[in-house]
């Protein structure tokens, strides 16, 4: 019965491509609509064709009116910053401004080597060696692509007794 009723509907849509459909019944008693008059055949009578007018596509923004300015930086330590004891870890602490709406993470990198990527901007940095230092940040995209740069954060660490 669902074949005869595929059958149907298919014979139904394929003859309004043609245009005109025609009703008759066979020595069975059974009703068969087709595209091919017959003596016995009637024309159906078929509603115009429903159409819809094309619609113009609104262009896609171009990647540089979609970019959005990112603002980051580091939050702890502070610019010029004293660590009293580079043996105890320290936590560095990234924010960007406005939230992407993507996937993104933050790599952190001191005195210009990478010491991770996180996703939340928190860094634990086990030890860090007497002197000067210099932390900065990125903002990457979930391609691994630089959105934006925090500005570079200087601090100075001490080591307990002073002769490491």
């Amino acid at each position: 019965m669902r074949a005869l009723l595929g059958l149907l509907v298919l014979l139904l849509a394929l003859p309004v491509a043609a245009g005109e459909v025609y009703r008759q019944t066979d020595e069975h008693g059974r009703v068969i609509f087709t595209d091919q008059p017959a003596p016995q055949a009637e024309l159906v009578p078929l509603d115009p064709v429903n159409t819809t007018p094309a619609v113009t596509p609104v262009p896609r923004a171009t990647p540089e009116a979609a970019r959005v300015e990112y603002r980051v930086r580091i939050t702890s330590p502070e610019a010029d910053a004293i660590i009293p004891n580079g043996l105890v870890a320290q936590t560095v602490v990234v924010q960007v401004e406005p939230a992407p709406r993507t996937s993104f993470r933050f790599r952190l990198l001191l005195d210009g080597e990478e010491v991770g990527v996180q996703a939340d901007g928190r860094f634990t940095v086990p030890q860090l060696a007497r002197g000067s230092h210099q932390f900065s940040a990125e903002l990457l995209d979930a391609d691994g692509r630089v959105l934006a740069r925090a500005e570079p954060v200087d601090i100075f660490v001490y080591w307990p007794g002073g002769n490491r």
